[in-house]
């Protein structure tokens, strides 16, 4: 088992997301298939598939999305290709990519 340095655990952009209460896919991870979860999701490596959060789905730079996204809030910072559907914000940040049919209640 390795240490986690504090590198690893600075969040670029998105200090409202505890390290504890979030599911993380890490930059040296790739995930393929349903990915639900109730609490928030960040992503730093790939994910493809359909991604259903109750909180806040953040994508962050270096990351890549390809997936049909149905979440609360979404971030993006890295990759995200497909369909969302956001309840609440989706917000690009100037390093993100969305290449998505999106349907969001604030941009």
């Amino acid at each position: 088992m390795r240490d986690l340095s504090t590198t690893d655990l600075e969040w670029d952009s998105d200090a409202s997301m505890s390290f504890e209460a979030a599911s993380i896919i890490d930059r040296h991870s790739a995930f393929d298939g349903n990915f639900r979860s109730q609490r928030d999701i960040r992503v730093e490596g790939d994910l493809k598939g359909n991604i259903s959060c109750d909180g806040t789905l953040f994508v962050a730079e270096g990351a890549s999305v390809a997936a049909s996204v149905d979440a609360e809030h979404v971030t993006v910072a890295g990759d995200l290709q497909g369909e969302i559907r956001c309840r609440g914000r989706l917000q690009i940040l100037p390093s993100g990519r969305v290449h998505a049919k999106a349907t969001t209640g604030s941009l």
